[in-house]
């Protein structure tokens, strides 16, 4: 189980996450991404699941925020970015078939 938080900070955001990987073995890495997007601004995830679909989609998602112009830096429109790179990968992957398929 992957256990990830967050805490708002005088100078910024802390972010915590475990390192437990699991799958056929057990192994230890990053579960935390983040990149400069602006002189001001990061953006920040934390993967569970399935590691290549996770970054993947964090790939995408940062690649989708990368591509807003500075002055589309709102919450709004990077929520906006993110969940079009979210279904885009789920739409690829066809992630709901599989899922879905799995809990049977």
């Amino acid at each position: 189980m992957t256990i990830a938080a967050g805490f708002r900070c005088i100078d910024g955001v802390l972010l915590c996450a475990d390192s437990q990987y699991m799958g056929w073995e057990k192994s230890q890495g990053d579960k935390i991404f983040s990149k400069l997007v602006s002189a001001s601004t990061s953006v920040a995830f934390s993967i569970s699941g399935d590691v290549d679909y996770a970054k993947t989609a964090v790939e995408d998602s940062f690649d989708a925020v990368l591509s807003l112009p500075l002055e589309k830096l709102t919450f709004k429109e990077v929520k906006r970015a993110i969940r079009g790179a979210i279904k885009n990968i789920l739409n690829e992957y066809d992630l709901p078939s599989i899922i879905s398929s799995s809990h049977n």
